[in-house]
């Protein structure tokens, strides 16, 4: 028996034998080095064999632990990053707000965990699962970085997002856009202007994007594809960067430039919904109809988050209920130990008489 099958047996011995418990740590690699009179990175090796087993977890820069016995879900924290502070979308909170609530409804104990520059979440967090208080973490919209620390957790990381690193409820940007195309030119429309952004590393990893914005990787070929020009050189890429309360003057900005071009626009999409009061307000200002002067208008919604539009128009609907419903499910199997990655919400085409 090599000195690496040595380690292997004896821990996994000693785990199986009640030796070492649940939640124990191991000896440092150093010590287990001397104790079987070998070097460090060979003992790094074998207990890497004890990880594919299930039988230990590391953790950076923590330690080696022995794995806990799976019980039954009891515990969930919602993650949210530093950048929370400066204000996320409606839906985003109304889709934090709602997962809570459905946690707690299956009879589940919710932990929120907020954290900050010093990244002392991430160290709660740590702690949460170390301790057994929570068996899965969920989260809205992170970075890689971040999604990065989650996945080093010893529990299931679930959440909105496009990156397939993680386990995930996956918003869909692409699928609905030919149907939307067709829309408009069956309306008779022949140049659209959008007025949209989306968070560039929400939707980086759709397929088809390869890293451009929603607008030119995504939007306008299909746009094209049916013979419309798609004006987007006045949308802007981060209006996650601003708080809430400037979504109504960024949007107001750029409808005003839509109005000073040469040649008016037929069509119009706004996305997402937090773009409407801001349009709405240069509307009229301009004596702007909507029914006059385009012959389809599309406004990004959510079903629960019902926004009002003064004549016909195409609604491009979420449902933040099922979005929920999904996170739910995907924490609950994951948890069980199923291999499922990610899970698709799709938009609806819902057309609509007016207000």
């Amino acid at each position: 028996m090599s000195i690496r099958e040595e380690i292997t047996h004896h821990f996994r011995e000693g785990i199986q034998t009640g030796r070492y418990l649940p939640g124990a740590p191991l000896p440092s690699s150093q010590t287990i080095a001397e104790q079987f009179r070998t070097t460090p990175p060979n003992v790094q090796r074998a207990l890497t064999l004890l990880v594919e087993e299930g039988l230990i977890v590391r953790e950076p820069r923590i330690g080696t632990f022995v794995r806990e016995k799976r019980r039954q879900l009891t515990g969930v924290a919602i993650y949210l990053p530093d950048f929370a502070h400066g204000g996320i979308f409606p839906f985003r909170r109304l889709y934090l707000r709602m997962l809570e609530t459905e946690l707690i409804r299956r009879g589940l104990h919710c932990r929120i965990v907020v954290d900050n520059a010093g990244g002392n979440g991430l160290q709660e967090l740590r702690r949460l699962a170390r301790s057994g208080a929570v068996q899965a973490v969920a989260f809205v919209d992170l970075c890689k970085e971040n999604i990065a620390e989650l996945i080093k957790l010893p529990i299931p990381a679930v959440g909105l997002s496009t990156n397939p690193a993680v386990p995930h409820v996956e918003i869909n940007y692409g699928r609905f856009l030919k149907p939307l195309a067709r829309a408009f030119r069956q309306a008779g429309c022949r140049r659209v202007a959008a007025i949209t952004s989306l968070d560039p590393e929400f939707i980086r990893n759709q397929p088809g994007n390869h890293g451009l914005p929603w607008i030119r990787s995504m939007v306008e070929p299909r746009f094209a594809e049916t013979g419309i020009s798609l004006i987007h050189n006045l949308t802007f890429d981060h209006l996650i960067d601003f708080p809430p309360d400037q979504y109504d003057t960024l949007a107001y900005r750029e409808f005003m430039e839509v109005r000073a071009l040469p040649e008016q626009p037929d069509g119009l999409l706004i996305y997402p919904d937090s773009l409407l009061p801001g349009v709405m307000t240069a509307m009229v200002k301009c004596g702007v109809d909507p029914v006059r002067d385009y012959r389809l208008v599309a406004i990004h919604r959510n079903r629960e988050f019902p926004r009002l539009f003064p004549g016909p128009c195409l609604w491009l609907e979420l449902s933040v209920e099922q979005m929920v419903h999904e996170t739910v499910e995907l924490i609950f199997r994951r948890y069980q130990g199923e291999d499922i990655r990610k899970t698709v919400i799709e938009h609806r085409l819902v057309p609509s008489s007016g207000a």
